[in-house]
């Protein structure tokens, strides 16, 4: 299984730019045309989120990852095989590879190609993200074959809770969901993780700094002090996490990925309302 579109061996025709301006050269996905099969499947497990003829892409289909809410436009297509409302996997035909829309010249001679673009969940025209790389291929033209970036599914699950200001403890959530609280101006006091793989963990508290590590399954923090968490880190045995904290004034910081992350802040008396973890596929 892959996060490929294509079985087989394709190219790239056209490669992401996220250049200044369209006149610099901005190119809001990747191009790609498939010499094995013209057979196009999903990149995500996630939801159709539209299927029909849609202006210069041609026909197209959007997907909205389960995982990320982040939106896969497929573009150019011969002809659909889902319909909205539909849940999908990495395994799904979707469609085939067309020449439908706005296209030019590309490896089919004929315009046949398949336009693939990453948004961000807001689905903005032209607010992208690198595909290239959330495929795992390199952002380059030339040939290359599905079957040398196979990816390992067996992704561990994560579960997290959080004691919250007023609130105390909320009920767990898993892999990337919510835990404490948004708009609410409410501090993370104590957090509890658990995992299918070894993990330790510790918290940045208001006037104590650093804790202890402690394993997975136990409590970080403090309950009854109202004292706010600043910061969670986070070490994993294996595979990588992606994190993201929400924290007082700013909102969502930038997502961390690795096996060792920090999330949050220290040194600025700002607390933590609410965090997501998930492990990424090794």
């Amino acid at each position: 299984m892959t996060n490929l579109p294509f079985n087989g061996v394709f190219s790239v025709t056209c490669v992401y730019r996220k250049a200044g301006s369209w006149a610099a050269g901005f190119h809001t996905g990747i191009d790609l045309y498939g010499h094995t099969s013209p057979d196009v499947y999903s990149v995500c497990n996630g939801t159709v989120t539209m299927a029909k003829y849609y202006g210069d892409y041609g026909n197209a289909i959007k997907i909205k990852d389960s995982s990320t809410g982040k939106i896969f436009l497929f573009a150019h297509l011969k002809s659909f095989n889902v319909s909205v409302g539909q849940t999908v996997t990495r395994t799904t035909k979707i469609g085939v590879m067309g020449n439908t829309g706005n296209v030019s010249s590309s490896s089919g001679g004929d315009g046949t190609h398949l336009h693939i673009e990453m948004r961000t969940s807001s689905d903005v025209y032209g607010q992208v993200e690198n595909i290239a790389a959330y495929m795992g291929i390199p952002n380059a033209v030339g040939q290359y074959n599905s079957a040398n970036y196979q990816i390992n599914t067996n992704v561990p699950n994560i579960s997290y809770q959080a004691h919250v200001q007023n609130i105390g403890w909320q009920n767990p959530v898993s892999n990337g969901g919510i835990a404490g609280t948004t708009g609410q101006d409410l501090r993370i006091e104590a957090i509890k993780i658990s995992s299918d793989i070894d993990i330790q963990y510790r918290v940045h508290m208001e006037g104590i700094g650093w804790g202890e590590w402690v394993p997975k399954d136990c409590i970080a923090g403090t309950i009854g002090e109202s004292r706010k968490i600043e910061a969670i880190e986070i070490i994993s045995s294996y595979n990588d996490f992606k994190g993201q904290a929400h924290v007082q004034y700013t909102g969502w910081m930038a997502e961390q990925v690795g096996t060792h992350i920090t999330i949050g802040t220290t040194g600025q008396n700002l607390r933590l309302e609410a965090f997501k973890l998930q492990f990424l596929p090794k």
